[in-house]
């Protein structure tokens, strides 16, 4: 599986999708905007694990991609 950030800002992706999971996951974590890493090292996402559609200008969507 992969997640697909649609990247509308000049927000941090790996962050944006790291905070979403904390999020939906539950994860007790207290993530600050500037807290890339801690979120990253939180859910466990790594760079390879997103694909970024760098054609939007704000985040519109992250949705769940099989990968096959």
């Amino acid at each position: 599986m992969k997640l697909l950030v649609r990247v509308i800002s000049e927000q941090e992706p790996t962050y944006i999708a790291a905070k979403w999971l904390c999020d939906k996951l539950g994860i007790e974590n207290e993530i600050s905007s500037y807290d890339y890493d801690e979120a990253v090292e939180a859910t466990g996402l790594e760079d390879k694990n997103i694909v970024f559609d760098i054609f939007k200008e704000y985040v519109e969507m992250i949705e769940f991609l099989d990968v096959i």
